[in-house]
């Protein structure tokens, strides 16, 4: 989002040649969203990206309660359908339907 606010504060800023524009936008893509992100250090097994999830969940709990309610809905859910051996497609899709 803040990403967004401030390319539309620079677009217009980023002069008339086509090339400089896109020179100007590249610049502008690094620096606010691949720079930041280059010296993070990121979960790369599936050990390490669930305890990375959890940490990221047990924050948003503190933070909004109605999380915690939500999360045991899905831990419900999830629990039901593995008990009753059924079989969906993944994902959200899969869910609703």
């Amino acid at each position: 989002m803040e990403f967004l606010l401030v390319a539309e504060e620079v677009l217009d800023t980023l002069g008339e040649e086509q090339v400089v524009r896109q020179e100007a936008a590249h610049q502008l893509i690094y620096d606010a969203l691949v720079e930041p992100v280059e010296h993070l250090n990121l979960p790369t097994s599936l050990v390490e990206h669930n305890t990375y999830e959890n940490q990221q969940m047990t924050t948003l709990e503190l933070e909004r309660p109605l999380v915690r309610q939500c999360k045991r809905v899905a831990t419900c859910w999830f629990r039901w359908v593995e008990s009753q051996r059924m079989e969906y497609p993944q994902g959200v899709e899969g869910t609703w339907t």
